[in-house]
């Protein structure tokens, strides 16, 4: 069965991610027969859930990757990792309450996290992995396959 990579991986995971913000939005804005809009976003609930599988296998892939052979480096990197995590989480949860406590619309909360998953996806769509880990541009992983999970995790 043929890779897909981590570039490739992160865009397709960050891409049912964008899915499912479209979908919030159409509900928000704009009017559909009664059980269409809950339909389309439970369907794109379930499509961001396995997305969700190759968005995070990947980000944990680059997480070792950029750590080499060093243990601290992995947990440094993996700590750096869920405290950006987690603050993108207060400060989401923040802006929408401070939108909503100023009367904004859902459908305008729902458009710049839209924006926020494309501008991300265009982002992952430049990384690549090369001899001193990850990288964003083309530069780094020219001529290397990536890793194997084997050589990933150390394993022997």
């Amino acid at each position: 069965m043929p890779r897909l990579g981590i570039a490739k991986s992160l865009v397709l995971g960050g891409s049912t991610y964008a899915l499912l913000m479209l979908m919030l939005l159409l509900h928000a804005s704009v009017p559909m027969p009664a059980p269409v809009p809950s339909v389309l976003v439970l369907l794109a609930s379930v499509l961001n859930g396995m997305g969700g599988a190759f968005l995070w296998s990947a980000q944990g892939s680059m997480v070792i990757l950029e750590s080499g052979s060093s243990a601290s480096g992995n947990g440094k990197n993996a700590g750096d990792f869920w405290a950006i995590f987690h603050l993108s989480t207060i400060v989401g949860n923040a802006w929408a309450f401070a939108t909503f406590s100023a009367g904004g619309s859902p459908a305008l909360l729902f458009g710049v996290f839209l924006g926020l998953v494309l501008a991300g996806c265009a982002v992952c769509s430049q990384v690549s992995t090369g001899h001193r880990g990850v990288s964003l541009g083309g530069g780094g992983g020219r001529g290397r396959a990536e890793p194997t999970a084997t050589e990933l995790t150390g394993a022997r």
